[in-house]
């Protein structure tokens, strides 16, 4: 009995013992010694050596690279979230982007039913994006001769049909845009015998505007009935194209030519309107307004032409005439129906049309050296393209370069050939910080009054 208790004694002894024992060493115990009621026991050193303190200088360099590390670490999964979620934006934008586009290319310019195939469409569809929508001419003319060339190989289309006609006129457009303007008049005067042939004969009778109906959002049951031939308008579109290349070459007799073609088939257009016309609908309204712009855009062409060539009498009183359009043009839009009126389609070259007339009755009349009745017609004319320029300011480079221009004019006349000058060379520069096309007409009066003042001095 003694001994067990002994025995349980001594355990519970050991155990506290083991406990309360310094950190690093072990207590050992035999049983014998336990039994016996005197415990003896020895320190035993642990193989594991006991933590020593580091250097404080090193610990805290190992702490700021482990802070360190972790700010990369966190920088870098920060950098990588951010690109890959702009990357996925951009491509998702993309993607959107185009994706409305076509869309909307072919909602406002689908291809004509004529067109078969998917490939062939899509082309079109392309191609009218890059002209109308992202002004990319020489993407468009590359789409259009592959569409062009497509298009020809197919069965049920002639070489004279309206959709090779008028793809051939777009090429011919956007080399014009391009400043090719050989190439252009290339192929439009093998394109106009063609269109006055068809015209006569009377072979193409679809009028073409479907196209006109999807884009100004009409139906049919909106009682649209104006039909006019799609000839008279693409014979337009290349008289037009080629009154402007002749006119820039100065050759007047080939300007009155096609601009009196392109006249014959606007009035063609206009009677067809006059029959079918239905005050009721507000879109007869739409495309009598259009026509009366094209008209007026031609006839301005012509009004250069006549002016370069020095006859300014007739050149004024079609300037007059594209003033008084402008004027009714206006006056309609002002007195139509908010609702009833496409204010997209109401306002498109009409804005410009005004202040360029007006800039050449000034130079007509400074020409004559009546200087108040020129001031007086730069006064509306500034008026006109300042109003356009603070909301569009690159359409209205041109008429802002011809007025300072004029302002020298009307100094040369004064015989202050300095301010002139002064002038002369401010609009060159407008011109050419903008990227004007015409800025060349302007740097012939620079060199013509530099050589003036040279010659004098």
């Amino acid at each position: 009995m003694y001994r067990a208790f002994a025995s349980t004694f001594w355990k519970r002894q050991y155990q506290t013992a083991f406990r309360n024992s310094p950190k690093g060493y072990t207590r050992f115990y035999s049983q014998e010694s336990m039994l016996k009621g005197t415990p003896s026991f020895t320190q035993v050193k642990s193989k594991k050596e006991p933590r020593t303190r580091k250097d404080p200088y090193i610990e805290n360099e190992e702490k700021e690279w482990e802070d360190h590390r972790e700010r990369m670490r966190r920088a870098f999964t920060g950098m990588s979230i951010f690109l890959g979620s702009f990357t996925l934006a951009c491509f998702g934008g993309w993607i959107f982007y185009y994706a409305f586009t076509l869309y909307l290319v072919r909602q406002f310019w689908p291809a004509h039913e004529e067109v078969i195939g998917f490939t062939n469409k899509n082309l079109l569809y392309i191609s009218c994006y890059y002209e109308y929508y992202a002004f990319k001419y020489d993407k468009a003319l590359a789409v259009l001769r592959a569409a062009l060339e497509r298009i020809e190989r197919q069965d049920n289309i002639s070489g004279d049909s309206y959709v090779v006609l008028d793809t051939k006129l777009r090429i011919a457009t956007c080399l014009f845009n391009l400043e090719k303007h050989q190439e252009a008049e290339e192929m439009l005067t093998g394109l106009l015998p063609t269109l006055q042939g068809l015209s006569k004969s009377g072979k193409i009778k679809d009028n073409g505007i479907s196209n006109y109906i999807h884009f100004l959002g009409a139906t049919e049951e909106d009682g649209f009935t104006i039909y006019y031939s799609a000839v008279d308008d693409l014979i337009y579109k290349t008289a037009y194209l080629l009154a402007q290349i002749y006119a820039q070459r100065g050759q007047l007799d080939d300007v009155k030519t096609v601009s009196s073609i392109g006249i014959q088939a606007i009035k063609r257009i206009k009677k067809s309107i006059a029959s079918t016309f239905t005050s009721e609908v507000s879109h007869n309204y739409h495309f009598i307004d259009i026509t009366n712009e094209k008209e007026a855009l031609i006839t301005t062409t012509l009004a250069e032409a006549f002016y370069e060539a020095g006859e300014r009498q007739i050149a004024e009183t079609l300037f007059l005439g594209v003033v008084a359009a402008v004027k009714q043009h206006w006056a309609h839009y002002d007195t139509t129906h908010p609702l009833s009126v496409n204010r997209r389609m109401y306002s498109q070259q009409w804005e410009c049309l005004d202040s360029h007339a007006m800039l050449y009755l000034a130079r007509l009349k400074t020409d004559a050296k009546r200087i108040d009745e020129a001031k007086s017609w730069m006064e509306s004319a500034r008026k006109s393209a300042m109003h356009k320029y603070l909301e569009e300011p690159m359409r209205c480079i041109n008429c802002i370069a011809g007025l300072i221009a004029q302002e020298g004019r009307i100094e040369e006349l004064n015989g202050n050939h300095t301010k002139a000058l002064r002038k002369y060379r401010d609009a060159y520069q407008h011109a050419r910080i903008n990227f004007s096309k015409y800025k060349h007409k302007l740097i012939h009066d620079v060199k013509r009054l530099e050589k003036a003042n040279s010659f004098n001095a």
